[in-house]
């Protein structure tokens, strides 16, 4: 991981503020970035902003630590470059902070962009995925705080916990055992045992949980063997008995099968006797109900015929009447449509007379609007330049508005003068004694200072004289602008008049061509009146004589009414004539067609009762009927005995079923006893995972101790002091010839140490064998206790540490200027009263 550049904004003593860590343009480390500032700068608070973008509160910090005092949000954003298979990529983490109603500070949800796409996430979801992306081991929980092992210990050396790893109590010895397994991944190993023994533990506890279940049925396994082949050997056996019983039945059953063919043979012939006599019954009564009809409807075909002749001649009589009535009706429908006609056009001159008075009435209510025309003229010529007016007065009144803004700024110019002038002449004043004017650097004589003091009041009277001129001709260009708005009204009055006679004018000229329209309307429905009057009389229309007419027609109205009655009642007598024939004629062939059938009857008849035989049917139902009876009790006998064999199955398939179950068990226990030998070895000292683990500790601590002695020569150039790490990686120093305790060092020598060991971890874990690239290291004032030469030697040895890792990025946060000099990039923290800014010196 590379740091590219992290942001802060309202976070501890920063209100905002960006710091970059990489070099522009280029894709490895930066080298080492120093931050440099006094004690309590905020140097430290950059480190801890890192970490809370990284890992939130699981980075193990109070949020009341980090959100700056009175404000309502913070935010830290971390652009970082993390190397994968694919090449550099490039992620931005943000997380925000906010103080709720109740005052509580709450950690928001987290933004995390790869390559430019970003995705909102909860804490514990972004925790998992940025672990992920920086193939860091899993959160661990301390002191109600979570933190990352390799983090804390390996890449992140923060003041206050330098020397921590180097207690020698038991408590800490085995914690930072575990935590050297975790940051050289041994601890997988460690958990692959305990996993093992746990589960040889719960595999024995099943096998012992299994033979105690079975108890006595897995000692009786054997037996339970003999009983299921003496059970099988009976079942077998009935089995047989049932087949010869079976056989006998089926045999039966085709002889009660073929007796029965035979009695549904002759009770075939029986029933067919029978349906016949009653078939030749029906017939014969049939035959006697359709002569009987014929002969009705025969009767009713002669009675409808006289009806017809006697309807027919008496239409006959009728006609003469019937001719006269249609003469008359001919005339009246004649006088009729005369009279339509009339009506019509009678209509139209009352519409047209309507009209002519309508229009006339028109035509003098517009010749005494048009009679206005001349007086609207006159006041409108009297009114022909007042938008000219109108627009004079408005230029004016800009001009005067517009002078009236400059007279007030100058006004407030001249006053803000008199105020100036005033603060001068009372700071003038208060130079009485000094020796030198300020502000022409003469020599400050009280003749000069008596001068200049007059030649400030000069001004201002001047100014106060220039005001009270400017004032009068204010208050008379305001005066004139009252006076100006009231004409303007006044003749904005008038030029609204004038709108309004203009379109009364137009209204006029639009009437005068109206009463010509009008006029020419009235001349032509005068036309169509005389037009229509002289229809009228051509027409020659007698009301009088039409009623008459009308009236005999009325009279008539009976003879065709009966007319069309006994017409009517011919058409219904000659269609029943027909139907009468037909049904007559569809009877007598239906007769024809039931004397047929009756004598096919007969003859079935006489066939029938030669081929049936009443004895012979009466002989085999008694023999169906014995059969019928033995069939079912040998039916009865078997369906018991395939009971008892299903009975019998079934106890043997159950005695089968607990002998396979129990034959599982003794396989599966036995399986199980492989599995724990196999697990027990897993789980023990001497298995392949205890010795993995030992073989690959050993060499860390060989390696780690190897570097922390290079480290401290590095640190304390020719002192005397050489450190062997113990299985706990507890550091043994010898100092000369003595073994000393950590807790006996000085505070330079103690720092020292606990730096050297911190290096050596980030060195190793880098290293080829271990395959954790981290690609950074981060120093929290590494120099407490150091001595002037010693914060030279780690100057150097940082210098030495960027030269052989350039892809490696070292931050460094150290109040010692002497550190600047191994920097590629040295930040100032500087803490204002405003809050704290960082600056790139030499930017």
């Amino acid at each position: 991981m590379l740091i590219k550049s992290v942001e802060l904004e309202n976070i501890r003593s920063y209100v905002r503020e960006k710091i970059e860590f990489l070099r522009e343009n280029s894709e490895f480390g930066s080298g080492l970035v120093f931050l440099e500032g006094d004690i309590g700068a905020g140097k430290s608070t950059i480190l801890m902003a890192i970490k809370f973008a990284l890992f939130g509160k699981s980075g193990g910090m109070d949020y009341s630590e980090l959100l700056r005092e009175g404000a309502r949000e913070g935010r830290v954003r971390l652009c970082f470059q993390q190397k994968t298979e694919s090449g550099w990529k490039e992620y931005t983490i943000e997380r925000g902070l906010a103080r709720n109603k109740k005052g509580k500070i709450e950690q928001l949800d987290v933004k995390i962009g790869i390559n430019e796409e970003v995705g909102v996430l909860s804490d514990t979801e972004a925790n998992k995925e940025i672990l992920k992306i920086l193939g860091m081991n899993e959160l661990r929980v301390e002191k109600k705080k979570y933190s990352t092992t390799l983090y804390d210990f390996a890449l992140y050396v923060p003041q206050e916990s330098m020397k921590e790893i180097m207690t020698s109590d038991k408590e800490s010895r085995e914690r930072r055992r575990a935590i050297i397994g975790k940051i050289f991944g041994t601890d997988i190993y460690t958990r692959a045992r305990e996993n093992a023994k746990m589960i040889a533990k719960k595999m024995d506890d099943e096998a012992k949980a299994i033979m105690m279940r079975l108890g006595e049925d897995y000692a009786e396994f054997e037996r339970k063997e003999e009983v299921l082949k003496e059970e099988s050997k009976v079942l077998e056996e009935m089995k047989a008995e049932l087949t010869a019983i079976s056989d006998k039945v089926r045999e039966r059953t085709a002889v009660f099968k073929r007796i029965e063919e035979e009695l549904k043979k002759l009770e075939a012939m029986k029933d067919k006797l029978e349906e016949l006599k009653r078939e030749k019954l029906n017939q014969d009564t049939l035959l006697r109900k359709e002569r009987e009809e014929m002969e009705r409807q025969k009767l009713e075909a002669s009675e409808n015929e006289k009806a017809i002749e006697e309807c027919t001649a008496e239409l006959k009589a009728l006609m003469p009447e019937y001719e006269e009535f249609l003469k008359l009706k001919d005339l009246v429908d004649a006088e009729r449509k005369k009279r339509e006609e009339y009506r019509n056009l009678d209509s139209k001159r009352v519409r047209a007379d309507t009209q002519i008075n309508a229009l006339k009435e028109q035509i003098a209510s517009m010749e005494k609007e048009v009679a206005e025309k001349d007086q609207i003229l006159a006041r409108i010529g009297k009114l022909e330049d007042i938008d000219a007016e109108i627009t004079a007065l408005r230029e004016e009144e800009n001009a005067i508005e517009g002078r009236i803004a400059v007279l007030q700024r100058d006004i407030e110019r001249l006053e803000n003068e008199i105020r100036e002038k005033t603060k001068e002449k009372e700071e003038f004043s208060k130079l009485s004694g000094e020796k030198y004017c300020p502000k022409c650097k003469q020599e400050l004589k009280p003749e000069h200072l008596r001068r200049m003091l007059e030649d400030i009041d000069g001004d201002i009277d001047r100014n106060r004289k220039e005001i009270a001129e400017k004032k009068k001709e204010l208050e008379n260009a305001r005066g004139r602008k009252a006076q100006l708005l009231g004409l303007l009204r006044e003749k904005e009055k008038a030029q609204k008049e004038k709108v309004k006679l203009e379109q009364k004018l137009r209204e006029i000229e639009s009437k005068c061509q109206k009463i010509e329209e009008v006029s020419a309307k009235v001349k032509e429905l005068e036309k169509q009146m005389h037009e229509i009057k002289e229809s009228i009389q051509k027409l020659g229309f007698d009301e009088d004589k039409f009623k008459e007419y009308e009236g005999k027609l009325q009279g008539m109205e009976k003879i065709a009414l009966k007319k069309r009655e006994l017409e009517t009642r011919v058409k219904e007598l000659e269609r029943k004539r027909n139907a009468l024939a037909g049904q007559v004629k569809g009877r007598e062939l239906k007769i024809h067609e039931i004397e047929k059938k009756i004598g096919e009857v007969t003859e079935k008849l006489e066939v029938l009762r030669k081929d049936y035989d009443a004895e012979e049917h009466r002989r085999k139902k008694i023999e169906s009927d014995n059969l019928k009876t033995e069939l079912g009790e040998m039916r009865g006998k078997m369906a018991e005995m395939e009971r008892s064999i299903e009975d019998r199955r079934k106890r043997c398939e159950e005695l089968a079923k607990e002998i396979e179950k129990l034959a599982e068990l003794r396989d599966y226990v036995e399986k199980l006893k492989a599995y724990i030998s196999f697990f027990d070895y897993l789980g023990s000292e001497d298995g392949v995972y205890a010795r993995i683990a030992e073989n690959l500790l050993r060499d860390a601590r060989c390696s780690l101790e190897q570097n922390i002695n290079e480290f401290l020569r590095e640190l304390m150039g020719n002192y005397d002091m050489v450190i062997s790490l113990d299985e706990d990686f507890y550091p043994e120093i010898k100092v000369g010839e003595y073994i000393r305790a950590f807790s006996t060092l000085s505070g330079g020598e103690g720092t020292a140490l606990s730096l050297a060991y911190r290096l050596a971890l980030n060195k190793v874990i880098s290293s080829s064998f271990f395959k954790r690239d981290t690609g950074i290291l981060i120093l929290d004032e590494p120099t407490d206790g150091f001595s002037s030469e010693q914060i030279i030697s780690l100057k150097e040895l940082l210098y030495k540490i960027k030269n052989e890792n350039p892809n490696q990025q070292i931050i460094v946060v150290s109040h010692e200027n002497e550190l600047e000099g191994a920097a590629d990039i040295v930040y100032e923290v500087v803490k204002y009263p405003a809050g704290t800014h960082v600056k790139m010196k030499g930017a």
